[in-house]
């Protein structure tokens, strides 16, 4: 092609530098810049717990997301037990929605009041001990417990980060859970 004048051709350089130079992102110099967006492979959950559990925790995940006659559903569990029964599991860990519009990417509160509002979600925590077929259950119950925010929601997969606190009714033991993110497949 023939460019008789030598501005078009500075023109057209200087147009595709800038092309270049918009559609870079800066992420990899700033990778702590997208603090929603967890760093794991799919079907993966980590977290750290304190208080009646501790320590750095980490395991399967997946959902489940429904609609039945206008309520929305998602359930996202994890465990670190490959199998049910499994005597090295010590964790299984549960997050409920249901309202009337679906989860899309957002911040939702949880707790109970609003699990039953149909405006966040109900965390069930369990500490496991498959050896003796006991556990100790911790739930989200008062007012404002915690968050879960969802990074990337699609057909396929969801996934966010979360921290809460939850207590286990029978003795006022808690835990809190903070640092936590997944990476879950959407299951049928």
């Amino acid at each position: 092609m023939f460019f008789p004048d030598s501005r078009f051709r500075l023109f057209i350089l200087a147009a595709f530098m800038a092309s270049i130079t918009v559609s870079c992102s800066d992420d990899d110099d700033n990778p702590g810049s997208n603090t929603n967006s967890p760093n794991l492979p799919f079907d993966q959950i980590s977290f750290t717990i304190s208080g009646a559990d501790e320590g750095q925790k980490s395991g399967e995940c997946g959902a489940y997301m429904n609609d039945v006659l206008g309520e929305y559903m998602l359930f996202i569990y994890g465990n670190d037990g490959i199998e049910v029964n499994n005597p090295e599991m010590t964790f299984n860990i549960d997050f409920n929605y249901t309202g009337s519009v679906p989860v899309s990417e957002g911040t939702y509160p949880i707790s109970y009041d609003a699990y039953l509002a149909g405006e966040g979600f109900y965390v069930s925590y369990d500490i496991v001990d498959e050896s003796s077929d006991t556990s100790e259950n911790f739930g989200t119950t008062s007012p404002q417990e915690g968050s879960i925010a969802i990074s990337s929601i699609t057909a396929t997969s969801i996934s966010g980060t979360f921290a809460f606190m939850a207590s286990n009714s029978d003795d006022d033991a808690e835990v809190t859970v903070t640092q936590g993110q997944f990476n879950a497949l959407l299951e049928d």
